[in-house]
């Protein structure tokens, strides 16, 4: 019951002074370029790892998976020429 009420104050101090702290005062910078790249850079970021797991599964799932076998006739045996001539000599 102590451990929810310390949880219960330091959430309530979060969220009042939530107001007041900035991360960086940069990102609200009035330049469009600044804005775009911080938004650019964002999105880098969080598509990223996704991009890391899909190819980690991906990689996993060719690799262990179940190849199909390929049917290939047996090739007929054609006898060679030249030994059919030296056997009749």
């Amino acid at each position: 019951m102590k451990l929810l009420g310390h949880f219960g104050a330091s959430a309530g101090a979060c969220s009042v002074l939530a107001g007041v702290a900035q991360a960086c005062p940069v990102c609200m910078a009035a330049d469009p370029k600044t804005a775009g790249t911080y938004l650019g850079m964002t999105l880098m970021m969080s598509a990223l790892p996704l991009g890391l797991f899909g190819g980690l599964i991906y990689w996993l799932k060719r690799r262990y998976s179940p190849r199909p076998t390929v049917f290939r006739p047996a090739m007929q045996a054609q006898p060679n020429p030249e030994l059919v001539a030296r056997q009749s000599i």
